[in-house]
């Protein structure tokens, strides 16, 4: 391995990249583009297909009379993919990349919403689309809202929960809460101390300290903390407000009694 490189750049080699080709769609995305499309086009009642799919061959696809394909092709062969239905009459609505959805010169119209959506593969991609049928070139409001509410449903959605937030009495050292006194410069150094993997109270809720801890005589604990607490408010910058801001504020008051 040579040596500028560093081990995660050898580790990254390994790894399998996100490609606008593995934008698999999540199913509250395919549905809210697949409604607004059979409403707009008026392809109400015709069938529906998806003939993109891992390992999936559209060119050899069984594409019943009448259909209309609603799907979202690999970016790398759409121009492939547009020619292929546009010299076979049938009627697409596809996703699309954004940024060169116009240089589709096949497709017949371009919907540029230019929505990030979050695939499946958790990769993001501004999307518009082209479509079969419709103006040159068109914006859509009403799809870029719809996507946009679908795609934060699904972001939200498979947001994992919030991890709780514990906090300890002064006298229970962690190796962190410690190591905020070297960070603030506060001198700490005790010899009593009771070693402790869980408090009873976290036992109870089936919890425990992470990496352990030690209970501590109360008062140089205590002292240590208030300390790292002192120190970090001091750190935190706070902004106030001028006289001019102060004198504004108080006219505005005058003002709003008389």
């Amino acid at each position: 391995m040579p040596k500028s490189n560093t081990y995660e750049e050898f580790v990254d080699k390994f790894k399998l990249k996100k490609t606008t080709d593995d934008c698999y769609t999540p199913d509250v995305i395919y549905k809210a583009v697949k409604d607004w499309a059979l409403k707009e086009m008026n392809w109400g009642g015709r069938t529906v297909v998806r003939p993109f799919w891992p390992g999936g061959d559209f060119e050899n696809f069984d594409y019943p009379a009448g259909c209309v394909v609603i799907d979202n092709p690999p970016f790398s062969i759409m121009t492939k993919v547009v020619k292929f239905y546009k010299d076979r009459g049938i009627d697409y609505f596809l996703f699309a990349p954004h940024l060169t959805c116009l240089g589709i010169r096949s497709a017949h119209s371009r919907i540029c919403v230019g929505v990030s959506v979050t695939y499946e593969n958790k990769a993001v991609v501004s999307t518009s689309f082209v479509s079969s049928k419709g103006p040159l070139i068109r914006s859509a409001p009403d799809l870029y809202r719809l996507l946009d509410e679908a795609n934060t449903a699904n972001v939200n959605a498979k947001k994992p929960p919030a991890k709780p937030v514990y906090t300890y009495p002064d006298n229970v050292m962690t190796s962190s809460a410690v190591a905020l006194f070297s960070k603030y410069g506060i001198e700490y150094r005790e010899d009593i101390g009771v070693f402790t993997r869980a408090m009873d109270a976290q036992r109870e809720a089936g919890k425990a300290i992470f990496g352990a801890g030690y209970i501590v005589p109360e008062e140089a604990a205590r002292k240590a903390q208030e300390a790292v607490r002192k120190a970090q408010k001091e750190k935190a910058w706070r902004w106030e407000l001028s006289a001019r801001e102060l004198a504004a504020l108080k006219a505005a008051e005058e003002a709003e009694r008389q």
